[in-house]
């Protein structure tokens, strides 16, 4: 039973130093995509043209919305105001 419990113990201590390498050589890829996002946001920003574009596609999709027979548009604010009172 000790020389069982023997190998059993280097075993668990290979298997643990095995994971903490994998470990370590890890990329840390959300870090980098978040990085990469904000240099992103960062030059998009610097674009003039930027405003127009997106109220053309905004109209598009509001149009879309309102062709659309099945969907009904709730006013919330008038909700909130009832369950408030």
């Amino acid at each position: 039973t000790k020389t069982a419990q023997a190998k059993e113990i280097s075993r668990l201590k290979k298997r643990f130093k095995r994971l903490e390498k994998k470990k370590k050589s890890r990329t840390h890829e959300l870090k980098r995509l978040y990085k990469v996002g904000l240099s992103a946001r960062v030059e998009s920003s610097d674009e003039e043209s930027l405003g127009k574009e997106d109220a053309s596609k905004q109209g598009r999709k509001i149009a879309d919305i309102d062709a659309d027979k099945g969907l009904t548009l709730i006013d919330e604010t008038t909700e909130d105001q009832e369950r408030i009172n």
